[in-house]
């Protein structure tokens, strides 16, 4: 069951696991598909509250209408999460099934762009921005051919996509609690009690508008590859966030470690 957008970075949505963390194979050897319509709605909410949101302040968004190509943001999923999660199914497999049982008629589920069975967050978070602004599944529309849209505001209507995939980002991002993973005895706030949601990572590449700008131009043409979303995402981007202040794991030796703050969530034995 889908309880927030980080699920999409910490687990494979596209197909079922046991309470062991493993993944359900059925009578054929088979992964057992997941209800991907649960997520689908999920990112539907989510970017349809987000953007009555921003509409409050550019008065202009009222005039547009957004819309959600479901059949491109379904196989946004499935790409993100064949490249993300592709090597852990295969070894999954392997481990239950003889080798000779195997079938080569499904291996288009496996990944083998990211080469490593646990990737760091910051990978998986450039693998979703990749296939977002390749596949392009969101679109705003002007509901009238005269409205007017402030020049500084234009580039939310060009890169309308690359920006919702931005933000869905930052959802994701932000409700992954980092408290439990942190492990930096010396920090202050965690001597106040914090809660987890006190404690979490951000994106920052949005600070620099012009530089943002750059970036969504960038992003919309495709002329970013997966290795360069994943540099844009690294720890010069992602970084952790305390609502008491600055973060201590602002340290770089520390700040790197958040990156791989997944490994708990590799398939138990």
């Amino acid at each position: 069951m889908i309880t927030n957008l980080s699920d999409l970075l910490l687990d494979d949505v596209l197909y079922k696991r046991d309470d062991k963390n493993k993944y359900i194979l059925n009578t054929k050897n088979e992964f057992v598909p997941s209800d991907i319509n649960i997520i689908l709605d999920r990112i539907y909410n989510i970017v349809k509250n987000s953007w009555k949101g921003i509409a409050k302040r550019k008065l202009f968004l009222k005039e547009c209408k957004v819309y959600i190509d479901y059949i491109a943001l379904k196989q946004v999923l499935i790409k993100y999460t064949r490249d993300v999660f592709g090597q852990k199914r295969l070894l999954s497999l392997l481990k239950k099934v003889p080798k000779h049982e195997a079938s080569l008629d499904s291996m288009e589920i496996y990944g083998i762009k990211i080469n490593s069975f646990n990737p760091y967050i910051h990978r998986r978070a450039g693998c979703f921005m990749y296939w977002c602004c390749v596949l392009k599944p969101f679109h705003i529309y002007t509901k009238k051919n005269n409205i007017t849209v402030p020049e500084e505001d234009q580039y939310i209507l060009d890169f309308f996509n690359e920006i919702t995939a931005y933000n869905l980002i930052r959802i994701m991002l932000s409700s992954c609690a980092l408290q439990k993973h942190c492990n930096f005895n010396e920090c202050e706030h965690k001597k106040k009690n914090l809660s987890d949601n006190d404690c979490f990572l951000e994106i920052t590449i949005n600070n620099n508008l012009e530089f943002f700008k750059d970036f969504l131009y960038d992003a919309h043409i495709r002329s970013i590859s997966r290795s360069s979303f994943e540099l844009f995402m690294s720890r010069f981007c992602i970084v952790p966030h305390c609502r008491k202040g600055v973060c201590p794991l602002i340290n770089s030796s520390l700040q790197g470690k958040n990156l791989r703050f997944i490994d708990e969530f590799i398939e138990t034995p």
